[in-house]
């Protein structure tokens, strides 16, 4: 047996084999797949982590299929997919079209920049292996010489106090999404997710109309919904426009909510926005007024009318219609890797909080500009 890590050998095995075998019960990135693809063995692989988003079932989407995907944690879902694998690997041409696919599959960099988007947020969801850092005991990240270990038989940290960011997200981050939420809802628990919405219009079954306006793309969402007050339900139409000019780099944001009937309202209007920061090595910071505060910390700010955020090529800058706190926490999350769990930044969330009381028959309406603007 041969237990040293070994670059040459590793290299040999990979290009000397056809099928490359990855049962993982969890894989927080994975790059065996990539490696074996690269080589042409087709990797057989379990639906989970990394995994999922690298390696594509070969039988389910044959035209694009990269390898071949088990979903459940056992030998004989394993075993079954090798078969399949096997039965795949018996028709040439086939097998030979799955080994070309994954070779040419690029997963560099420039790749991902090209996919990158602003306002995609990984939502913090619940991993096998972040229970473990609730239930067993953890260790240094660091082992005794010579010493052979696996990342599924124990619990290696790179930090300390990385349970207090085991958080976890009741809907995907996206950016425009409003909540009602209880006036005494703090900035502590809207980061950890500990409260419940009075209304969360990310999950509300909006109506859409698209118009053009001479040079400027409106799009408007409609919705009439119940939120649910000690005194009853309260009667609300919501009409959020979107206003996108051909030219130049604005987008302008309204918001309208009418309480159409029922008992008064009392609560935290909170836009919420959740933005993936190319912080390119100098980390990102939110500016109002003289004054500069970094991202990498959650905090709140005062009734503000106008802001920007700058984070490495990007500048943007913000004019609220009415004065509104704002709320700011960087997303982290707890990933595993060979050398243990860490901390990982995913993105930054960034919430405008308005007072809000609503008497029936009344209205209340917020807008919020956003400007890209060019850098030194």
């Amino acid at each position: 047996m041969h237990t040293s890590f070994d670059v040459p050998l590793a290299r040999q095995v990979y290009a000397g084999s056809d099928i490359f075998l990855m049962p993982s019960r969890f894989e927080p990135c994975g790059v065996g797949q990539l490696i074996a693809m690269w080589y042409g063995s087709v990797p057989v692989v379990r639906r989970t982590g990394g995994l999922v988003d690298t390696v594509i079932d070969a039988d389910r989407r044959a035209e694009v299929g990269t390898g071949f995907v088990f979903h459940e944690y056992s030998p004989a879902a394993m075993i079954e997919a090798v078969r399949r694998a096997v039965r795949c690997y018996r028709s040439p041409q086939r097998w030979r079209e799955i080994q070309e696919r994954g070779m040419r599959a690029d997963f560099s960099w420039e790749a991902s920049a090209r996919d990158w988007s602003l306002l995609t947020v990984m939502a913090r969801r619940p991993e096998a292996y972040r229970q473990l850092l609730r239930a067993k005991e953890p260790q240094a990240a660091e082992g005794g010489a010579g010493e052979v270990r696996s990342i599924h038989d124990q619990l290696l940290l790179k930090e300390p106090g990385l349970e207090e960011e085991l958080c976890y997200d009741r809907r995907a981050r996206l950016a425009w999404q409003e909540q009602l939420l209880s006036p005494s809802t703090d900035l502590d628990a809207f980061v950890r997710g500990a409260y419940e919405p009075i209304l969360d219009l990310a999950v509300a079954p909006l109506h859409a109309t698209v118009r053009a306006e001479g040079h400027t793309v409106v799009a408007v969402l409609s919705v009439e919904v119940r939120a649910e007050v000690a005194e009853g339900p309260a009667e609300l139409a919501i009409e959020k426009t979107l206003r996108l000019p051909l030219e130049g780099t604005k987008l302008c944001c309204t918001l309208r909510i009418r309480h159409r009937g029922g008992p008064s309202l009392r609560a935290s209007l909170v836009s919420e926005w959740n933005m993936s920061l190319p912080e390119q090595g100098t980390p990102a910071v939110i500016r109002a007024g003289d004054s500069a505060q970094p991202l990498s910390a959650p905090a709140e700010l005062p009734s503000l009318g106008a802001f920007s955020l700058e984070s490495g090529s990007l500048r943007l800058a913000s004019v609220v219609q009415a004065p509104a706190r704002l709320w700011h926490f960087p997303v982290h999350t707890v990933s595993s890797s060979e050398g243990g769990l860490e901390r990982v930044t995913q993105g930054h969330c960034l919430a405008l909080v308005w007072p809000l009381a609503l008497e029936p028959g009344a209205e209340e309406e917020v807008s919020l500009i956003w400007e890209a603007l060019p850098t030194d």
